[in-house]
This record gives structure tokens, sequence and C-alpha cells, in this order.
């Protein structure tokens, strides 16, 4: 099956947006600085980071609780000084979503209704026409036009198990990172005059930002009160980045990035964006990752 015009044209805005070669890279208007003195700097660091995630413990993506015991662990350890109970919270949100979203019992219906349960708010079909170039990405998994009147849980239930499908594996996760140098969360809280969201450091970092290309994914999702307006309410947000390695069916390890900033009324934690990286060329189909 073939890609069509806009199908390509698709897939090098996604490569491009999330090629982090060094330099700086915006993120839904939160700024993540990262810079090396030289390329041969950059090689050192790209090679120190894919030996590292070579090296990563992993958990079966359905082993939940040792990874969220490995989140929360991770959680305890950030900056900004998380208390317990909001390490709790976070690290049982990222590890609820690759459980729903990428377990071997995933369900599309299963993870709508966690999603709405916490609070998101779904995107227009047609806005994702318009932003994620649906029709063409829907064509290419299913090998059928999308039909106007088709209704918004079997569209997305279409794409998430057409795109399993049609990647055989390449954006399947079968396990995930568990050890201290395998799972990074950063923590941060980001101010009108200094927006800037921490990046993940260590080896997992050096991969994330000197690896190959970032996949970033395409969301259904709105969070229930946006970054931009607690910024505009409270002058300031906590935001996390979480840097994890993740195994595919595929056979390929790779790293990944999840974006997430917490909503002071409810101290709960929202999902702002996600990638995974490191890819090559002949790994590259349609690039996508549905969720």
């Amino acid at each position: 099956m073939g890609f069509s015009r806009a199908n390509l044209n698709v897939i090098a805005g996604v490569v491009a947006a999330g090629l982090l070669i060094g330099g700086v890279t915006y993120w839904r208007g939160a700024r993540m600085s990262q810079s090396a003195s030289s390329r041969d700097d950059a090689e050192v660091l790209r090679a120190r980071g894919v030996a590292s995630i070579a090296r990563a413990t992993m958990a079966g993506i359905d082993e939940s609780d040792t990874i969220r015991e490995s989140l929360h662990q991770a959680a305890r350890k950030a900056g900004s000084g998380l208390s317990s109970e909001e390490a709790r919270r976070i690290s049982t949100t990222i590890e609820k979503f690759l459980g729903l979203r990428f377990g071997r019992s995933s369900d599309p219906a299963q993870f709508i209704l966690w999603r709405e349960e916490q609070g998101y708010r779904r995107r227009p079909l047609e806005e994702l026409r318009k932003q994620w170039f649906l029709d063409d990405a829907y064509r290419t998994y299913l090998d059928k036009p999308l039909d106007a009147g088709a209704s918004w849980d079997d569209v997305f239930a279409e794409m998430m198990l057409g795109q399993d499908a049609f990647e055989k594996g390449r954006t399947r996760p079968s396990g995930v990172g568990v050890g201290p140098d395998d799972l990074r969360i950063v923590v941060r809280t980001a101010t009108r005059a200094d927006p800037g969201r921490a990046a993940v450091d260590g080896a997992l970092g050096d991969v994330l930002s000197y690896g190959g290309p970032l996949m970033i994914s395409h969301s259904w999702w709105r969070p229930g009160v946006s970054y931009d307006e607690l910024m505009a309410q409270y002058g300031k947000v906590k935001t996390a980045t979480v840097g994890f390695v993740i195994d595919f069916v595929d056979g390929k390890r790779r790293p990944a990035k999840l974006m997430m900033y917490q909503d002071p009324k409810t101290g709960g934690w929202w999902i702002d964006g996600y990638c995974h990286g490191n890819y090559e060329k002949a790994d590259m189909s349609s690039a996508r990752w549905e969720y």
C-alpha cells in the first residue's frame, strides 16, 4: 500500500517537528534548551545514550505493579519537591496510560472511558481532519475512505487497531524500562517569565536529544484545563518531563518522552504530549501513534 502526497507531507512534518539534534525545540509553547559544543560532542553523547538503553532493565508492558513502583521511585527523586501524594498520583497516571493504551488487554472503549473519567475532552473529528490529516491516515491504515457520518468512537477504535495492524509492531510497546537509569521524571515549575520545561537528564536524556528522530504522537484529546489557561490564571505551572525506554513488538528498543503538567485545583496531572524516538529511516512508515 503506498502513501499519498498528503500523507508523505504529514510524515515529513512530524519527523521535522520531533528531530532534536541539539539547539532549541518548542513543545506547545514550552521551551526546552539543550546544546552541545560541537558535532563530535553530540556524537559522544548519542553513543552514551544508545549504549545505556541497550543495557536497560525491562518489565513487560502488563507488569503494572512493577512499572508503577518504578515510576513512583522516579517521581520521588524528581525535582521541585514532589510530595509523596504527588509522586503517587503522577506515577499512577502514567502506568494507567501505558497499560490501557498499549497493554495486551488494551481496548479502545476502555481507553476512551478512562480518558473521559480523567476529565479530558474529545477533539472534534473535523479538527483532527485539519490538524492531523485524519482522512489520509485513515485511508492508509484501513484501505478505505473515512465515512463523513462515522462516529468518533468508531473512528478512534479503527485508527487505534488499524495502526497496530499496519505498523506490524513498529509502534506497539511490549516492555518498559524500570531501572533507575531507564526511567526519569524531571519536574520544574514554569513561569510567565521563564516557561521552559526541564529536559530529561543522564544518558537517557542524551539519546532523546541526540539520537534519531522523535515522532510526535497524535492526541485525540484536550486536557480539561489547558496549560495556557493555568499560566494565565496562576502565573506558574508545575510541569513534568518523563523519559523512559520502550521495547517494541518489532524487536527494537527506543526512548520515549511524555510531557505533563499539574492542575493545582485537583492535584492531578494532565498529559500534554507524547513522542517516541531514535528511529532509523528504514523504520519510518506512517510515523503516527494515536492516543
